[in-house]
Order: structure tokens, then C-alpha cells, then sequence
């Protein structure tokens, strides 16, 4: 893998920036954006884009290697089911959610989908860019690390659950077994 070469980012630029961000809006809704330090940061190493309602931003199963950090608007992350239909896993509307980046870290294909639900704004970055972003911003790397526990302990809980769905289903066949067994 080659390495990415990030722009050399001034403290003047960075003002300029901040500046800037202060004052982006979504074009065709005129809805005020708040871009974290961190996003305006990342400028150097992404670029901006717009999403349309509809757009997918990740393909289950594809191998492309893209990360997005959504900005603003409303993205819904599905799941293939067993006939191959997308079905709603949740949605995010949360400024500043990274998308993509565990296809990265495992060299993997995409384990979801990410599709817009609403206008959205986000950066978008090449793997290889992303990567260079994470080695040379720490604040990128705690908050990916968060994020990812974060999906891990929801994970977890989801497993939790289905346990307990599970044991009690077992339970009750086994109650019902008893009961046509004494009869």
C-alpha cells in the first residue's frame, strides 16, 4: 500500500476553516451544520460531498475500501436478509458517526449497507487517506476506538437478549414436551 500524503494544514488555515464550517448550510434545506473540531480537521486528508435521499454510501458485500464521517442529515444501515431484500438494522443521525471503517481495519468486504434517508452531508475519504488521517490525528483514533467498543457492547447486548429469547422458547418446548409426555 503506498502511503497517502495529507496536506500540511497552517493554524491560519485551520482558522479559516473553522470560520468557514461555521457558515456551511445544506442548500436545499438552509439547515445550519455543526462540524466538530475533528471533522474540520479532516478536511485535509477528505473531501466534503452531498448525498441525496435514496444514495448508498456502502454496498453490502462490495469491497471498496471508502470511509465516510457523516456531517449532518440522516443515513439508515441495513442488512441483507436471506433472500438477498435490505432490511433496516437503525438509523443514524448523528454528526461526526464513522461509516465504513471496521471493511478497513479487517480487510473485509462491507458487512452492511449505508443508505441516506435524509440530504446528508459527510466527508468521504479513501481507505488509504483514512488510514493516514487515524495514524496522524489521535483524536480520530480515540474517537474510532469509542466507537467501536461502543458497537461491540451493542453487539453483546444483542446477543444477551437473544439468549434469553432463546432460553425461554427452549424452556417452553420443553414444558410442552412434559405436559403431552404425562397425558
Amino acid at each position: 500500500m503506498s502511503q497517502a500524503k495529507a496536506k500540511v494544514v497552517s493554524q491560519d488555515t485551520i482558522e479559516v476553516m473553522t470560520h468557514i464550517a461555521d457558515k456551511i448550510t445544506l442548500s436545499s434545506t438552509g439547515k445550519k451544520i455543526v462540524i466538530s473540531k475533528i471533522a474540520q480537521m479532516l478536511f485535509s486528508y477528505g473531501s466534503k460531498k452531498t448525498f441525496s435521499k435514496g444514495q448508498y454510501l456502502i454496498r453490502e458485500g462490495n469491497s471498496d475500501k471508502t470511509v465516510f464521517i457523516l456531517l449532518s442529515g440522516e443515513v439508515e444501515i441495513l442488512k441483507k436478509d436471506q433472500y438477498g431484500n435490505d432490511m433496516g438494522v437503525t438509523k443514524i443521525r448523528d454528526g461526526g458517526t464513522i461509516l465504513g471503517e471496521m471493511s478497513i481495519f479487517l480487510d473485509e468486504p462491507r458487512s452492511t449497507s449505508v443508505r441516506v434517508s435524509e440530504e446528508a452531508l459527510a466527508l468521504e475519504f479513501t481507505g488509504e487517506n483514512f488510514l493516514a488521517a487515524v495514524i496522524n490525528t489521535p483524536e480520530l483514533a480515540m474517537r474510532i476506538l469509542k466507537s467501536l467498543s461502543n458497537k461491540l457492547k451493542s453487539t453483546n447486548e444483542r446477543l444477551i437478549q437473544n439468549s434469553a429469547c432463546e432460553a425461554k422458547v427452549k424452556q417452553k418446548g420443553i414444558d410442552i414436551i412434559e405436559q403431552i409426555a404425562e397425558k
